[in-house]
C-alpha cells in the first residue's frame, strides 16, 4: 500500500446494479480493498462468486473444487450477502 492509501476508499466503483463475479486472479490486497465496497453496496440475497480466492472476513456459503489441468485444480467460492 502506498502512503496515504486507505483500503476501500481509493476504488470508485458502483456495483449495486451489477452481477458481481470475482473470477480473475486478484491479490489479497485488492480483495481487502473491494470488500468494504461490496459490504456497503450489495443488497441481502446478492450472490458473489470468487475463483480461487477467499474474501477476507467473509465465510463462504459453499466451496467447490473443480478439476483443472495438470498445474492445479480450481476452488470456486459462493458467498451470499445477508
Amino acid at each position: 500500500m502506498r502512503p496515504g492509501e486507505r483500503p476501500g476508499r481509493d476504488l470508485a466503483l458502483d456495483v449495486r446494479k451489477a452481477r458481481v463475479r470475482l473470477d480473475r486472479p486478484a491479490v489479497e490486497r485488492g480483495l481487502r480493498q473491494l470488500r468494504p465496497i461490496l459490504d456497503r453496496q450489495l443488497k441481502p440475497g446478492t450472490r458473489v462468486v470468487s475463483h480461487d480466492y477467499e474474501i477476507p472476513g467473509w465465510v463462504p456459503d459453499k466451496v467447490e473444487m473443480v478439476k483443472g489441468d495438470f498445474i492445479h485444480d480450481h476452488k470456486v467460492l459462493l458467498f451470499e450477502i445477508r
